[in-house]
């Protein structure tokens, strides 16, 4: 028995998923495996432009159709995200070796040398240029990992917090309570 279609997807079934697939919403079909970055509300109310996600592929075999669902690249843990087409997504790389390969070889390098792991040395190839030097996107990366670490190990206050952004109150978390220095 095989769990993937002839395409490498997961089949699923929408069930198993619960109230995690909108029905109003656009699913959208992305490489399995690969790396996309997505609008995230959170994410970006929160000062981290988009969230870069590592996807899965599923076919969902009772509608007949492909879907993509996220982990979070560059958080400690991730809650699993459906992917959406108003979330604007966009495949960066197939591979974190595919992505790093697109920014300057010497940005790459000081990444690893400051000892951060594969994912986040990803991350700052796809956001180096923002930044004018290695210790500004280092401390970007810092801050993204240790905000999107909390989010996501967060859900609900990240739910509610999107709700009370819908209402006209998008306030962002306040940090220095939540990661003190």
């Amino acid at each position: 028995m095989s769990y993937a279609d002839k395409t490498g997807a997961v089949k699923a079934k929408t069930a198993a998923f619960g109230n995690f697939i909108d029905p109003d919403r656009e699913m959208v079909d992305v490489p399995n495996l690969s790396l996309v970055e997505v609008d995230l509300p959170e994410y970006e109310r929160n000062g981290l432009g988009r969230a870069l996600l590592k996807v899965v592929r599923y076919h969902f075999e009772d509608i007949d159709k492909h879907g993509a669902e996220g982990m979070s690249i560059g958080a400690n843990s991730s809650r699993g995200q459906m992917i959406y087409a108003d979330m604007n997504p966009v495949v960066v790389g197939q591979t974190h070796t595919e992505v790093q390969e697109k920014a300057p070889a010497e940005v790459v390098k000081a990444l690893y040398q400051r000892g951060l792991p594969i994912e986040l040395v990803t991350l700052g190839a796809l956001r180096h240029a923002q930044f004018p030097s290695i210790d500004e996107l280092v401390q970007f990366i810092d801050l993204y990992h240790k905000r999107a670490s909390w989010m996501e190990s967060h859900p609900v206050e990240v739910r509610f917090a999107n709700i009370e952004a819908m209402t006209g109150d998008a306030a962002v978390f306040d940090w220095p309570r939540l990661i003190p220095e």
